[in-house]
């Protein structure tokens, strides 16, 4: 779940991403390091350590730079697909979701 800036804490907001929660950081902070420019991406990335972590945020820095947006709505792998951007960790999750649904649960080893 990504979290919403509220002073300099994070306050949870579910469907709606506001920026990287391993470090922090805010899609505002994240375009102002970039410049709006998709091509500062991986220099913003490496200066804030966004998306070191659990990669989830790394598609939805480059979706906000590029939309020019400090909120975005949960996206899946075909609405990045569908801006050029590669969905990253996400197409894994959602694959891993697909799998899921498609097996059952897994019961814990007795």
């Amino acid at each position: 779940m990504i979290a919403k800036p509220k002073t300099d804490t994070f306050e949870t907001e579910m469907g709606v991403v506001h920026g990287c929660i391993c470090h922090n950081t805010t899609l505002t902070q994240l375009r102002a390091l970039c410049n709006d420019d998709p091509f500062m991406v991986p220099f913003a990335c490496q200066q804030t350590r966004c998306g070191s972590t659990c990669g989830l945020c790394v598609p939805y820095i480059q979706a906000a730079v590029q939309c020019k947006a400090d909120e975005l709505d949960v996206m899946w792998s075909a609405s990045f697909e569908a801006m050029g951007i590669k969905p990253g960790r996400i197409a894994i999750i959602e694959r891993e979701i697909a799998n899921e649904k498609r097996q059952g649960p897994v019961s814990p080893a007795a």
